[in-house]
């Protein structure tokens, strides 16, 4: 009869033991799912910082870029309106005709600040 008692209460020590370590594994289990989660939270805001950065940089090297096209485009602009529209009328009208002249340079002058004002809006 001690030896049925023994193994009965030898029974439930085992199963009680095997409930607490299936608890501590269960336990176990969430700690190691919860530490994922926050690593990959953390990785993920780690990666939106650099990605954020990495746009501001962009955008500051595409407006700078996009500043020294219009630069350019202005001076070729410029350059090609002096050259072949005012310098041969220039020449054309060198002795006659200084009032028809004046007033071409007005025209082509007005037409140069409305394309460089059009350039800096854009």
């Amino acid at each position: 009869m001690m030896s049925d008692m023994e193994r009965h209460e030898w029974l439930l020590r085992e199963n009680e033991i095997e409930k607490l370590q299936n608890l501590r594994i269960e336990l176990l289990e969430k700690m190691l799912k919860d530490n994922e989660t926050h690593q990959y939270d953390a990785s993920i805001e780690r990666i939106n910082r650099q990605w954020s950065k990495k746009q501001v940089k962009r955008e500051e090297f595409v407006k700078t870029n996009r500043l020294h096209y219009l630069r350019g485009m202005k001076t070729i602009f410029s350059l090609f309106i002096y050259f072949f529209l005012i310098k041969p009328f220039e020449l054309y009208f060198e002795n006659e005709h200084k009032s028809k002249q004046n007033m071409f340079k007005m025209i082509l002058y007005e037409i140069i600040q409305n394309m460089n004002h059009q350039l800096m809006v854009h």
